[in-house]
């Protein structure tokens, strides 16, 4: 679509892929903050056509391509004073002619109408309300301005030349900052196509030690927040876990039976992704930490029926324990894994964004509750450890 529509010139068109999440910006992101701001737009700019020759990386937008261009009239202030003139009142003239002055006020019933005077530039014969707007920079330059000797042309006080101007100047931290953005089609990588983008620019561009580079803002940075917050949230609730299983078994020996499920529930997150073409994403981690709070549970109704019947019958050998403890297990633990199973398929298929984190944890959990049923009776059998009071 993209390549279709380029053709047309004047018309600016945005193709994006829409998602079920929240919004999370461009892709790619790199800010330029300083006090310069012609330096910091030039460097945007030179920016951008580094990242348009970058492969996959399209849409590429400068927080500068709204802005518009407008003439400046700087007054020749010495000039003007020996004519007997004040800036004031060459600002005055000049804005009648283009903005015209309000007059007076009309007051009827029902409102009050501003009666707008304007300086009728060239002396034309056919201009009307519409028509009073438009006015060219020639014929600004001949409007004549009164003075003591005579009237002299507004030219030949003012030096007029066209600049580029900003609706909006953003600040950042204190700075004036300019951005470049830009979207990845099919196939690319943000972060890759962003490392290389701040390498080519690092390389290709001179950029003086007072111009600060940022990449804040983009996808990049909301994953890696997103990550680490996902990261500690896993870590507190291990910890948590660690804790309650301390004091429900009272016995350290039990709790690390129980935690060492964990980690072998990721092969079959792995293998549920790869089965089903997902990739290792934000919603599959989720998965993952949800998935570490439900496959404990088997363990623990294993271990707990273990450690219940070695207290009704000491003399029983620990094999027969074990083996009559999983037997009775099995069947519960099967049926809660179906029913969580099949409660996570519409989850599936509820869109791109939630397919990863139902997979994850579907697959997931069977993974582990078939290690459960293996590893759990053989890691007890071998060392039971002691029964907590």
């Amino acid at each position: 679509m993209r390549a279709q529509i380029s053709v047309l010139r004047d018309v600016k068109f945005t193709i994006d892929q829409p998602s079920d999440g929240p919004p999370t910006g461009a892709a790619i992101v790199i800010k330029f903050l300083g006090d310069d701001l012609s330096k910091i737009t030039n460097l945007a700019n030179q920016s951008a056509q580094i990242i348009r020759d970058i492969p996959n990386a399209v849409s590429v937008q400068t927080s500068t391509n709204n802005n518009s261009n407008e003439f400046v009239l700087e007054l020749d202030q010495a000039k003007t004073a020996s004519l007997g003139l004040s800036p004031f009142d060459v600002s005055q003239i000049a804005r009648a002619a283009v903005f015209g002055s309000d007059a007076t006020t009309l007051t009827t019933l029902n409102e009050d109408i501003d009666v707008v005077v304007k300086l009728n530039v060239g002396n034309r014969l056919d201009v009307t309300n519409e028509t009073s707007d438009i006015i060219s920079i020639d014929a600004l330059k001949r409007i004549q301005l009164p003075t003591n000797s005579g009237t002299v042309p507004l030219s030949s006080l003012v030096d007029i030349s066209l600049r580029e101007s900003s609706s909006a100047i953003s600040h950042e931290s204190g700075k004036r900052v300019v951005s470049v953005t830009a979207d990845v089609a099919a196939g690319g990588n943000s972060r890759e196509i962003q490392a290389q983008a701040i390498s080519l620019i690092k390389e290709q561009l001179d950029i003086p030690n007072y111009i600060e580079i940022s990449t804040g803002g983009g996808e990049s940075e909301e994953s890696n927040r997103s990550f680490l917050e996902l990261g500690l949230a896993l870590i507190v609730g291990i910890v948590l876990m660690v804790a309650v299983l301390t004091l429900q078994f009272n016995s350290y020996r039990h709790m690390s039976y129980v935690i060492s499920v964990l980690p072998y529930s990721l092969i079959g997150i792995f293998i549920g992704l790869g089965l089903t073409f997902n990739p290792l994403s934000f919603p599959s981690i989720m998965g993952f930490i949800a998935l570490s709070g439900i496959v404990v549970n088997n363990s623990i109704l294993l271990i707990d029926m273990m450690n219940q019947l070695r207290k009704k019958n000491p003399k029983r050998s620990i094999p027969e324990i074990v083996l009559e403890a999983s037997g009775s297990r099995l069947k519960p633990i099967v049926l809660t894994t179906l029913t969580t199973v099949i409660g996570m398929i519409p989850l599936a298929f509820a869109g791109d964004l939630w397919a990863p984190l139902a997979y994850a944890v579907m697959f997931g959990l069977i993974f582990s509750v078939l290690i459960t049923l293996v590893l759990v009776p053989i890691i007890y059998t071998r060392n039971p450890g002691k029964l907590g009071k």
